[in-house]
């Protein structure tokens, strides 16, 4: 279990070019700040 995290980290919530729509557990269950801050962003 502990290398499937290191590995979803590593694929799809990586520190550089992060992007939501790909970040299924952040999409999920992030904060709520976060998530509307990115939408914003993005124009949704």
């Amino acid at each position: 279990l502990h290398l499937q995290i290191i590995y979803y980290g590593r694929t799809y919530s990586p520190a550089r070019g992060w992007d939501l729509e790909k970040d299924i557990i952040t999409r999920t269950v992030g904060k709520k700040s976060l998530l509307n801050d990115y939408y914003k962003k993005k124009g949704f």
